[in-house]
């Protein structure tokens, strides 16, 4: 079964003024397709310095002393 017939097949049994509703929605993403942006492809490396670690990263931390003894 295509999208569309599935589709079809689900408006068929909403009430008529979610139909309508349904209908002008569907109306107004054939009028502006450029309207939905598409997804961008994500490029490698593009959160390079976005994220920093400090300089005490690798110190033990004070909560865990009691189980390092």
């Amino acid at each position: 079964m295509s999208t569309a017939e599935k589709l079809f097949e689900k408006a068929r049994v909403l009430p008529e003024s979610t139909q309508v509703a349904l209908l002008q929605f569907v109306e107004a993403l054939a009028a502006a397709p450029e309207a939905i942006p598409a997804k961008p492809k994500p490029q490698f490396g593009s959160a390079k310095g976005l994220i920093t670690i400090g300089p005490d990263f690798d110190e033990p931390l004070e909560e865990f002393k009691p189980y390092m003894e």
